[in-house]
C-alpha cells in the first residue's frame, strides 16, 4: 500500500491518510515522504501502525542513522532525520496535540537547543537478557536487544555497560540495571532481581567500575521487596553551586545541561514580572530542584507540595544542606496541599507545576482556578496531557511565553516551559 506522509504526530509516527484503512500511522518516516508500508499486526492505543517497506519520495533531511540499532530498539525514533527536521517535527507534534486535543489554536512558541544531540543522558534502566546482557525493548515488544552501548548516554554509562556485559551471565543477571551518572561522573547502580544471585558479584563490580559512588540492590520475592545498600543509600552531586542529595528511587531530570538552561529561563520569566507576588506555591516539586536553582532567591515564601516521602526527605536535606530557610515542604498529594493552601487565604501566589506524564488531575485543577493565581508557569514533558490540561486553563489565562525545549534529541519527546496571566 502506497501513502503520504502528511506530517508527523505525537509519539514520532508518519500521519497517513487511506481510503480503505482511514488514519493510519507509519515510524521512521518523514512529512512529505510518499512510502510502500505494510500495516502490523500491532494495535498501540486503538491506532492502526504499518510498517514502511520502501520510499518512493525520501526527503532531503532525511540522513543515515549513527546508531547500527536504530529502528530495532525502542529508544529512538528521529535518528533518520536532520535537526532542523528533528525541531520542525517537535512542532508538529506539539501543534498537533494543541489543535487536536486542547482546541487551542497557538503557534508562537520558541525553540530551546539542545546542547548535545548525542551523550545527553545521565539516567537509565536497562532489561538484561538470558545470556547477562544489557538491551533495552524492542518498539511494540518484550524483546531485548542486547546494546554494547547507547549513542545518548553519558560517555560514563558506555563504559558501565561494556563492563557489566563482561561480569554477567545467565546464572548471576538481575532482572533490571538501573545506571545513573552525577554531573560529577560518579556513578550509581541499581540491581533488581528476583533471586539473590548478585551479593557474589559485588566485589567483582566494585573492583571493575571506576568512580562507583553506590549500589542499590533490591530482592523481590512474593511480591515482598527488600534492599540493600554499598557505600551510599542516596545519590550526592552538585548542581551549579548547590548541593544535592536524591535517593536512587526519587525523580531527577536526565539531562544536566538543559535542565540549567530551563533553570535560566524561568529566571528571565520571573525577572520579566513587575509586581511579583510575595508567595510562591511549588507543585510536584520532588527533591527541591526549582526551590532551590529558582525560587528562594525570588520570593518572599516558597511552599513546595510534593505526595513522595523519600523525595520530601531528599528536598529536606538539600534545604538544609544550602542553607535555604524560606521554603516549606509539604508531604501530600497536590490536591489536599491546595486545599490546605485555599483555607489560608492566601491574597496573591504564583505557582508553578512539574506534574508527571499523566499531567493534572481535574480536581488539581478545579483547586487551581479557584485559588485564582495571578501567574502560572508550567513545565511538562507530555505534550497530550499538556494541551488537555491547558484548555481548561486557557478559559481563564492566557499565554505570554511558551517554550519548546529539546532535553530529548533523537527521540519525540520534549519539554514545554509555558507562562500564563490572569485574564479574567
Amino acid at each position: 500500500m502506497r501513502v503520504f506522509i502528511e506530517k508527523i504526530v505525537h509519539g514520532g509516527f508518519g500521519l497517513a491518510r487511506t481510503e480503505k484503512e482511514g488514519v493510519i500511522f507509519v515510524p521512521y518516516t518523514l512529512a512529505g515522504e510518499v512510502v510502500e508500508v505494510e500495516l502490523m499486526d500491532i494495535n498501540k492505543n486503538n491506532l492502526k501502525l504499518a510498517k514502511p517497506l520502501s520510499f518512493n519520495v525520501k526527503s532531503d533531511s532525511r540522513i543515515e542513522p549513527e546508531c547500527r540499532y536504530f529502528k530495532e530498539c525502542g529508544g529512538c525514533h528521529f535518528q533518520h532525520m536532520d535537526y532542523k527536521s528533528q525541531k520542525l517535527a517537535k512542532f508538529s507534534i506539539l501543534d498537533d496535540c494543541l489543535k487536536r486535543i486542547g482546541k487551542i489554536d497557538y503557534d508562537k512558541y520558541e525553540w530551546v537547543d539542545a546542547m548535545d544531540k548525542f551523550g545527553y543522558r545521565n539516567n537509565f534502566q536497562f532489561k538484561v537478557d538470558e545470556n547477562g546482557h544489557l538491551g533495552f525493548y524492542k518498539m511494540f515488544s518484550n524483546d531485548i536487544v542486547p546494546v554494547d552501548k547507547c549513542l545518548l548516554a553519558n560517555e560514563n554509562v558506555n563504559k558501565v555497560i561494556k563492563i557489566l556485559n563482561n561480569l554477567l551471565s545467565n546464572d548471576n543477571r538481575p532482572d533490571e540495571i538501573d545506571i545513573r551518572v552525577s554531573p560529577q561522573n560518579e556513578i550509581y547502580l541499581i540491581f533488581k532481581f528476583e533471586k539473590n544471585k548478585m551479593k557474589q558479584q559485588m566485589n567483582s563490580i566494585l573492583k571493575n567500575i571506576e568512580h562507583v559512588a553506590g549500589i542499590k540492590v533490591v530482592n523481590i520475592n512474593n511480591d515482598r521487596e527488600e534492599s540493600s545498600f554499598y557505600y551510599s543509600d542516596a545519590m550526592q552531586f552538585d548542581i551549579s553551586e548547590y548541593k544535592m542529595v536524591v535517593s536512587y528511587d526519587s525523580f531527577f531530570q536526565i539531562n544536566y545541561k538543559v535542565l540549567n538552561k530551563i533553570a535560566g529561563l524561568i529566571n528571565d520569566l520571573i525577572n520579566s514580572i513587575k509586581e511579583l507576588p510575595s508567595i510562591m506555591i511549588e507543585l510536584y516539586g520532588g527533591v527541591g530542584t526549582f526551590s532551590i536553582l529558582n525560587f528562594y532567591k525570588k520570593f518572599d515564601f516558597v511552599i513546595m507540595i510534593e505526595e513522595s516521602h523519600k523525595s520530601c526527605d531528599n528536598a529536606l536535606t538539600n534545604l538544609e544542606s544550602n542553607d535555604i530557610g524560606n521554603v516549606s515542604v509539604w508531604n501530600v498529594d497536590v490536591e489536599t496541599g491546595l486545599a490546605r493552601i485555599m483555607r489560608q487565604d492566601l491574597d496573591s501566589v504564583f505557582i508553578f507545576m512539574d506534574p508527571p506524564r499523566t499531567g493534572l488531575t481535574q480536581p488539581v485543577i478545579k483547586s487551581i482556578l479557584r485559588q485564582k493565581p495571578e501567574w502560572i508557569l508550567s513545565l511538562s514533558c507530555e505534550p497530550s496531557t499538556f494541551a488537555r490540561d491547558l484548555s481548561f486553563l486557557v478559559k481563564e489565562y492566557e499565554i505570554v511565553k511558551m517554550y519548546v525545549i529539546d532535553m530529548f534529541p533523537q527521540t519525540s519527546h520534549m519539554e514545554t516551559l509555558t507562562l500564563l496571566k490572569r485574564s479574567c
